[in-house]
């Protein structure tokens, strides 16, 4: 029978002594259950288990939760929410080295059982593996925000790393960008920056491609600005619009001279023409560089809101 003196449970025996280290059956013939040297009952701990195998002394690591059931093929952590400890089907707890879990996956115990968690780490073949925050290898395309790493879906080895892939498309004037064009302008990249990698669009690439492999087009598009009809002009986007897009800017309004009357409305269907066509990209319209025009920039304003 079980008894309890208000602190300890205890087994009592046929001659009404405590069972003490010993593992048993709990009464409902599933659980097994641990007695220590002085006879209590143990719960919600870890214990050194002192066993006899083949004749051999074995000092295995168990753990016996709130019930005082022996985990068996689990894992959890220590009282300090840190640790993570894997106990297998035998009901001892992993330690020091490579193992596999009853599920096939693998994961890897240091000497005082901790599992190597949320790290990469090296295999026995000197494979480049990552161990998630349940001990087990990833086995999946996992991302730290940044990077993407594609794991073997068999054995989680990692078979390539990758930034995520980013479509940016420029629309705008010659400060966009600008043709070579003989006496007027000497590179294929926006008008008035020193370098390529001066001009604004390759700037904001530069700052993308901390994070992303970054995909970027460019169209000089000032037949917008001087068209009389700026609504007809839109067509000649199309080419360059699509669903994949992520960004799209839009740096047009230093060459407008004429037709101010419609200049909100047309910068509202330029805006709407470039969502329709690439709906999950932001839109940024970008303020005059040049010669600001207080009734350009209140449209453009105006438009964006």
């Amino acid at each position: 029978a079980f008894f309890c003196d208000g602190t300890y449970t205890y087994y009592l025996q046929k001659d009404g002594t405590p069972m003490k280290d010993r593992l048993t059956y709990h009464p409902n013939g599933k659980n097994i259950i641990y007695l220590d040297s002085n006879g209590h009952e143990i719960f919600d701990n870890f214990v050194d288990v002192k066993r006899s195998i083949s004749g051999d002394p074995v000092n295995d690591t168990c753990y016996f939760d709130t019930f005082g059931y022996m985990y068996v093929d689990k894992t959890t952590y220590d009282r300090s929410g840190v640790n993570l400890y894997y106990l297998n089907p035998y009901g001892v707890m992993q330690k020091s080295g490579w193992f596999q879990f009853s599920d096939g996956n693998y994961g890897f115990a240091n000497d005082d059982g901790t599992l190597v968690k949320d790290k990469f780490f090296i295999d026995l073949w000197g494979r480049t593996v990552y161990c998630k925050g349940d001990g087990k290898f990833a086995r999946e395309t996992i991302t730290d925000g940044v990077w993407y790493y594609e794991m073997d879906p068999n054995d989680g080895h990692l078979i390539r790393q990758y930034k995520k892939e980013f479509n940016y498309f420029a629309i705008g004037n010659s400060l966009t960008t600008h043709p070579i064009m003989d006496g007027i302008w000497w590179g294929n990249w926006g008008m008035a920056a020193s370098t390529r990698e001066n001009d604004f669009v390759h700037k904001v690439c530069s700052s993308l491609e901390q994070k992303y492999t970054v995909h970027s087009n460019a169209i000089y598009y000032t037949s917008w600005e001087t068209a009389a009809d700026r609504n007809s002009q839109l067509s000649i986007l199309d080419p360059y619009l699509n669903a994949d897009l992520d960004l799209v800017t839009i740096q047009l309004g230093d060459n407008i001279t004429g037709n101010f009357g419609t200049l909100t409305s047309d910068y509202q269907n330029l805006i709407g023409y470039v969502r329709s066509k690439a709906p999950h990209a932001q839109i940024r319209v970008i303020d005059q560089f040049c010669w600001p025009n207080g009734t350009i920039q209140q449209a453009q304003q105006t438009a964006s809101s």
